[in-house]
């Protein structure tokens, strides 16, 4: 994931339908790549979702605002991380309007489908996913806007996404017999 912003003195316009052509160029075969865009590259404007703003903060959070929020959100995914560094590389090229705010570097191994459900295991080994919906049907119902939720027309089909770069405050505890205890801690550690 690629957080941008728009450089100053650029033409918005310019600048989204450069991101949308250098998207396009990457995706397909071996990557997916689609983009989001943030509050900041709408503003207040008449036309902007309803829903779309700013990540608030939570108790126990730990964010940066450097880290934070952003214009544009590209996500790049790929079938390796080097062809993904790659794309994204390639894509960045294409938008000299645009500065990257933060980018994140990931990977989810172990992916696995249970009853319908996309599962994968957390940086903690917990799995994540039981909430997610069993079917298709399900996800549209719950992620796609619809022309009765009063959002504009032009989102209408889309939906919304949230990216949650937060360092929890926890403790790592390597106990001598070599097992680790993590737990949540206070105080920033």
């Amino acid at each position: 994931m690629i957080s941008l912003d728009l450089a100053d003195g650029e033409r918005r316009r310019d600048a989204l339908r450069a991101a949308h052509r250098a998207i396009a160029a990457v995706d397909g075969g071996e990557i997916a790549a689609w983009a989001a865009l943030g509050a900041g590259v709408l503003g207040s404007r008449s036309g902007r979702p309803r829903q779309l703003g700013q990540m608030p903060a939570f108790a126990g959070d730990v964010l940066d605002p450097a880290q934070s929020h952003g214009d544009l959100l590209l996500q790049i995914t790929g079938t390796t991380a080097r062809v993904t560094r790659q794309a994204a590389e390639r894509t960045l090229r294409a938008l000299p309007q645009w500065r990257v705010r933060w980018r994140l570097d990931g990977f989810r191994p172990e992916n696995r489908t249970e009853d319908g459900r996309g599962l994968a295991r957390n940086p903690f080994h917990f799995t994540e996913g039981y909430g997610n919906p069993a079917t298709s049907a399900e996800v549209a119902k719950r992620a796609i806007v619809t022309a009765d939720q009063d959002e504009p027309a032009w989102a209408v089909g889309g939906s919304y996404q949230v990216i949650w770069p937060s360092a929890p405050r926890v403790k790592v505890v390597l106990r001598p017999s070599g097992s680790v205890l993590v737990r949540r801690s206070p105080v920033p550690v």
